[in-house]
């Protein structure tokens, strides 16, 4: 068990520190699309590096969506995300993140690939067709020693 402690690196992201983004896209069937961004994500990882892979759960808050930088289609993005049943405060996008794999698994200063297919929710709601998001990007050492996983 000490081993497996030993291996297992702890990440956070803190949603209030500021230096975090949330950047997603969302196409309409109608065609229309929409940028959703925020900078109150809230994530909680862990690395393994035995199987080079990254668990955890990741959360933002509706509320700190803005979409296209646009009051009013924030507004109809939040009733949308709610279905007009909750309050909007009340609710979170979320990512459960299961065995996203790292490649190559030994993080350096070069950038390692992630990818991978992962369930999202929106206000607690999964897709209604039970399809998972997919989900790219990369993960390096900086050279204090943290982590820092872009995706």
């Amino acid at each position: 068990m000490v081993i497996e402690l030993l291996l297992a690196a702890a990440l956070h992201v803190d949603p209030d520190a500021g230096n975090n983004k949330f950047s997603a896209t969302f196409d309409a069937p109608l065609g229309e699309r929409i940028e959703a961004v925020s900078s109150a994500v809230n994530c909680d990882l862990t690395y393994d590096d035995k199987a080079g892979a990254v668990s955890g759960n990741c959360s933002v808050p509706l509320t700190s969506i803005m979409v296209d930088n646009e009051p009013t289609k924030t507004e109809h993005f939040q009733q949308w995300a709610t279905n007009k049943k909750s309050e909007p405060k009340e609710c979170r996008i979320e990512a459960k993140i299961d065995g996203l794999k790292v490649d190559p698994p030994a993080l350096s200063a070069t950038p390692s690939k992630i990818s991978g297919e992962v369930p999202f929710t929106v206000c607690g709601r999964p897709r209604s067709d039970g399809k998972k998001e997919k989900l790219s990007g990369n993960a390096m050492m900086l050279p204090d020693g943290r982590i820092r996983v872009r995706a």
